[in-house]
């Protein structure tokens, strides 16, 4: 009997097989020990406290948070200290966890009654702009990018920028979004400038730009509600300097470098490595979203997990110790930042990045709860308008899934592995196997998890979006740590770093192959929001419980059955509908578009707009044309009974619907093709021969 064995010998209690087995179930479950949940009641509380707050405007929220929080604390001050720590017989009170209880029963309340009123002096200070308080104020002034141009569907682009005293405004230019001052200028309008529009997307960060337009409120929920629609193309007065000038050179060496890559993989590289998605082109964007692969080009916490657990691992596999491994993927952390650059989406990356690393490099699931819930109330304290953001919510979601479920998703896909190699007479698995067993269940648990959300945000069911993350999965961390390392060597030679950034032409291949082919297979399209959300809820559960817990296989497989057997009668009863991600009708996308002067429109084929509380058509002879329905889902509805009826019935010309929601930044059309216009959220809107145009002027 060994010393160490001694010590894991319970005094006089039997020996078990942990004691016995170190790296038994049994000893590894003693190990990770029981989860540390004191700070995620906090967490949700002032979550929920700041969302409310963002939401209304007031300080409500915080005031019942503070009068919430008193009751708890006069509990506590009645049960008296505690009598066991004085030697003295314990009460009740003392042997039962109530006082733990009581004490996290005043901290969140207290805690989210701070971070409300942080959030509410912060709306405060938003909703006493001129920009915010006005309607169609005029925007003419220099700007800071600060983020990443994005190309958006109807050939603009979205520049985030900074205004004083307000925040981050999106700001539209070009495309559908592009607003005419009345005259005959080339640059308003769709389709002047349409080649400067594109030289957008390579504005680095941190470069000012002149910017004249229109400032709009936006019903999106948020605590900087406005966007600007830009008159013309803004131009660049000054280039980045400091830590942006490096940022900004390293992301262009990388789009230069990767350029020379065969084929289409130059463009993916720079997307999933940095979020240049620039240069990719609609219909791979577009299969990546049927998909669900969109998340592999955006900046988010998965990414940051996938950069610093590769270098664990190969840490790991080169016998670093443990000291080591924790500065190399430091490192590489800081390198990722700064390659990406210090906007806010990658700065909220990287924290819960660094939240879901702790869950990779542990092996106690007591660290990552903490630190997931510790990194919300500091991203919630620096930007209360992160509660209502779907990037937040997308992270925290993927990050929870992997502290919670990655390490039961590893677990299994080891026994499997570990069974296969010991039939075929192979040793078992050696560290580094291990540990790439670790991230292929994180990637796992952070698709599954956050398909409920994705449904919520975009009201598309993707049948594919699971097989296809399994599929890519292994080729997603060589891509971007082969990436990153080929961006920092482009940096100094542009020539060398093509030479590294061959090492991603395989990997971007298979990810773009598997995202053409899966791409084109039907999606369900649903009305989005909390319902079909809802509803996708026990899918994911089972199909969690189907791969980690062996022994619940047949409840789970019955569950799926049974979700098949419904999702089949709502697509017959017409509540959601069958089709491609993207039907693009005649070969031309439907978009909406806005204008200040809907008379300068081309020629209207129908005209609608929102008085006294309903629809009212401004082209009275169309009325047998129009289809007026409550929501989305009557629209799909209503689509799907006409097509039962068979092909002698023409479809409308437009739906209208009557709800007053915001929009999720679905295509204005049905899965047919038939126009949807929301005369009650856009203002007036007519429909034309190249799509609907709408004032943003709702009554």
């Amino acid at each position: 009997m060994t010393a160490s064995q001694s010590e894991r010998r319970p005094a006089g209690g039997p020996w078990t097989v942990a004691d016995r087995d170190p790296w038994s179930p049994d000893a590894v479950r003693r190990r990770r020990g029981a989860p540390d949940l004191r700070l995620v009641p906090a967490a949700l509380v002032t979550w929920a406290a700041v969302t409310v707050t963002v939401l209304t405007r007031s300080p409500v929220p915080a005031v019942v948070a503070g009068a919430v929080a008193v009751v708890p604390l006069v509990l506590l001050r009645c049960l008296g200290p505690d009598r066991s720590r004085h030697g003295r017989s314990a009460r009740w009170s003392d042997r039962l966890p109530v006082r733990s209880l009581l004490r996290t029963a005043v901290v969140a309340p207290v805690l989210a009654a701070a971070w409300a009123l942080r959030a509410w002096q912060r709306t405060t200070v938003v909703d006493r702009h001129p920009w915010s308080a006005a309607h169609n104020t005029v925007a003419d002034g220099d700007y800071t990018v600060t983020g990443a141009p994005r190309p958006v569907r109807d050939g603009g682009v979205v520049l985030d920028v900074d205004v004083p005293d307000l925040g981050q405004v999106p700001v539209f230019v070009g495309g559908g979004h592009s607003h005419g001052d009345g005259g005959d200028s080339g640059d308003s309008g769709v389709g002047a400038g349409q080649g400067r529009v594109t030289d957008l997307l390579d504005i680095r960060p941190g470069t000012v730009l002149h910017i004249t337009g229109s400032v709009r409120t936006d019903d999106r929920p948020g605590l900087v509600p406005v966007t600007v629609s830009a008159r013309g193309t803004p131009g660049p007065l000054r280039d980045p300097s400091g830590l942006q000038a490096v940022t900004g050179h390293l992301r262009a060496a990388l789009r230069e470098a990767a350029s020379h890559l065969p084929g289409t993989t130059g463009d993916l590289v720079p997307g999933m490595v940095v979020g240049d998605t620039g240069r990719l082109s609609v219909g791979t964007r577009t299969d990546f979203l049927a998909t669900g692969l969109s998340h592999l080009m955006a900046v988010s916490g998965a990414n940051v997990a996938t950069v610093t657990g590769a270098v664990l691992l190969a840490a790991v596999a080169l016998r670093v110790g443990k000291r080591g491994q924790v500065v190399a993927a430091a490192v590489a952390l800081v390198l990722f930042a700064l390659l990406v650059g210090p906007e806010p989406s990658v700065l909220r990356a990287t924290v819960m990045g660094a939240v879901g690393l702790v869950a990779v490099a542990s092996a106690r699931r007591t660290h990552g709860f903490a630190a997931c819930s510790a990194a919300v109330l500091l991203l919630l304290l620096v930007d209360p308008g992160l509660a209502v953001e779907y990037a937040f919510i997308l992270s925290v979601v993927a990050t929870v899934g992997i502290v919670a479920l990655a390490p039961w998703i590893s677990r299994r896909l080891l026994q499997v592995w570990a069974r296969s190699r010991d039939r075929r007479g192979r040793g078992a698995p050696v560290q580094w196997q291990l540990m790439l067993t670790r991230l292929v269940g994180v990637s796992l648990a952070a698709d599954v998890v956050t398909a409920p959300v994705i449904v919520h945000m975009v009201g598309v069911v993707s049948p594919t979006a699971l097989p296809a993350n399994l599929l890519v999965g292994p080729a997603v961390a060589p891509l971007t740590v082969v990436g990153m390392a080929g961006a920092l060597v482009a940096g100094v030679w542009v020539p060398a770093g093509t030479a590294v950034l061959w090492g991603t032409v395989v990997p971007a291949w298979w990810i773009l192959t598997v995202a053409g082919r899966l791409g084109q297979v039907p999606v369900l399209h649903t009305a989005g929001g909390w319902w079909p959300a809802l509803a996708l809820v026990p899918v994911v559960a089972s199909v969690v419980v189907l791969v980690a817990v062996p022994r619940a296989r047949r409840g789970a497989a019955t569950v799926l059955t049974a979700s098949v057997v419904i999702a089949v009668g709502l697509v017959r009863g017409g509540v959601v509908s069958v089709g491609p991600y993207d039907d693009d009708a005649d070969g031309q996308q439907l978009t909406r578009k806005w204008a200040e002067d809907l008379a300068r429109v081309g020629p209207w084929q129908i005209g609608v707009r929102w008085r006294d509380g309903g629809p009212e058509l401004l082209t009275p002879d169309t009325r047998d044309a129009v289809v007026v329905l409550p929501d989305d889902a009557a629209v799909l509805r209503a689509e799907h009974r006409d097509r039962g009826r068979g092909r002698g019935v023409p479809p409308p010309q437009l739906y209208v619907v009557t709800a007053c929601g915001r929009s999720r930044g679905m295509p204005s059309r049905t899965p047919a093709g038939v126009p949807v216009a929301y005369p009650c959220r856009d203002g007036t809107v007519v429909l034309t021969g190249d799509g609907l145009h709408a004032d943003g002027r709702p009554a």
